[in-house]
């Protein structure tokens, strides 16, 4: 049985202009229980993701408010943020995100920062106890752990997933939370509910984290969020090498996405997930759609009823 936890306003309203807080504020329990985005788009509508599907409200997002939420965001020194917008999101405290997107300056053909913003994602994080329920008896063979691959679009469930995951694996687990999303991190402390066998390194990048969980604590699990570099999978390999079982995340919505990646399908030749799990928003977010084992034969599929 699924247990939610509600995003607390607390840490969400006070980075949203009032008409903005006042519509949040005026969701039912189920609407709220549910939210998972709020999105400013600058001369639009409000839109808000509830359940996996988006909704827009009457509410036009002047430049006033989006310009009023940018000072909240960067309390007042947008300058301050310069480092966190070369990455396109601002964390803050209990996990939650914001994204951003307007106008990228290069440097050296590299995103320096983002000016002109148009439009802010914040995405919010709550710990759903129960929400890997579905896919957790697939993650074992012969009472062996499997490292997996679990797959979904955008906003489908699988980072929510995996943070169940490492509260309820009976094993020693170490995160690598590189956007402070899997645990909620904030200035190194983690918000959100994580197992009491849990090491989790905050801000690093997935493959330099890897490689120095295995160098220091000794962990007989990784987990990571959206896999999908060159430096990801030979970092991947190397732990796998080392006897070390790795569960992470990618985007896509089939199997054919993930092996049009090159990085993830040299990790699927290389038969390095054990199974790999396709995530969707029906019946719910974070919904077992599939199971694949290393050869990618079918092991489970959901029929629609």
């Amino acid at each position: 049985m699924l247990a939610v936890q509600k995003p607390d306003l607390k840490q969400i309203l006070p980075y949203l202009p009032d008409a903005v807080s006042d519509i949040i504020l005026g969701l039912n329990e189920h609407q709220l229980r549910d939210l998972q985005e709020i999105r400013l788009r600058s001369d639009r509508p409000l839109s808000l993701r509830i359940g996996g599907r988006e909704e827009r409200f009457a509410l036009i997002i002047s430049t006033e408010y989006l310009q009023q939420s940018l000072r909240l965001l960067s309390a007042n020194s947008f300058y301050a943020m310069e480092e966190q917008l070369k990455n396109g999101f601002i964390t803050l405290a209990g996990g939650h995100r914001a994204g951003l997107v307007g106008r990228a300056v290069l440097k050296e053909g590299k995103i320096a920062t983002l000016t002109d913003i148009s439009g802010i994602n914040l995405r919010l994080a709550r710990f759903v106890k129960g929400a890997a329920g579905e896919v957790k008896p697939y993650l074992y063979e012969k009472g062996e752990l499997l490292s997996t691959l679990i797959v979904s679009p955008p906003g489908a469930g699988k980072t929510t997933v995996l943070r169940d995951l490492a509260y309820c694996l009976p094993h020693t687990v170490s995160v690598v939370d590189e956007r402070g999303e899997l645990a909620g991190s904030f200035n190194g402390r983690h918000s959100l509910p994580l197992g009491e066998g849990v090491d989790v390194l905050d801000g690093c990048p997935k493959a330099e984290g890897i490689n120095l969980l295995l160098r220091s604590m000794g962990p007989e699990v990784i987990l990571c969020d959206e896999i999908g570099s060159k430096a990801d999978a030979e970092a991947i390999l190397a732990a796998v090498a080392s006897g070390v079982k790795i569960i992470a995340s990618a985007h896509g919505g089939s199997v054919e996405q993930v092996i049009d990646k090159p990085d993830l399908a040299r990790l699927l030749n290389a038969k390095v997930f054990g199974r790999l799990l396709l995530l969707g928003v029906r019946p719910r977010v974070g919904s077992l759609q599939a199971v694949y084992n290393q050869s990618l034969s079918v092991l489970y599929e959901r029929r629609d009823e």
